[in-house]
């Protein structure tokens, strides 16, 4: 089962290649919002002032990444975690037979990890699905069927 270490390590170079790319295509916008051929040819044409506001949501994007690579740069994992807590990998079993696996992150829902050939899902500790595993221990029946097997 996974590292996980290596794991929030991946996470934040996922994060970090993100931030690369947003800080790529903010450096563009700007630069076609203030270019002498980007100045308006009428009272209608924003393609201008529509590159400036995109620009401007890229940096604010940018901000919010930086934060949360900063944050998870110093995020301490959990050492032997006897129920789901932030910094804990959950692995659910449903009623299939077919495995889960789920790490709780304070940044970086929604990444999906590959380790060792098992999928994992980094979840912030503020989704639906992390607060329904906050505070469980394995062996225990979730609600929506299967079961926590594992906790790293």
């Amino acid at each position: 089962m996974p590292e996980k270490k290596g794991l929030l390590i991946e996470v934040i170079n996922n994060l970090e290649r993100s931030l690369a790319a947003l800080n790529n295509a903010a450096k563009e916008a700007k630069e076609y919002a203030t270019d002498k051929d980007s100045k308006a040819e009428s009272k209608y044409d924003t393609r201008g002032l529509e590159a400036s506001y995109l620009a401007g949501a890229q940096a604010e994007k940018a901000e919010s990444l930086g934060e949360a690579i900063d944050l998870l740069r110093n995020f301490k994992l959990p050492d032997l975690p006897t129920e789901a807590i932030l910094g804990t990998v959950v692995i659910i079993t449903g009623d299939d037979g077919e495995d889960e696996a789920f790490f709780i992150l304070p940044a970086g829902g929604g990444i999906e990890l590959e380790w060792q050939d098992q999928a994992i899902t980094v979840i912030s500790h503020k989704s639906p699905r992390a607060q329904s595993l906050i505070g469980l221990s394995p062996g225990k029946r979730l609600d929506d069927g299967g079961f926590i097997s594992e906790i790293l």
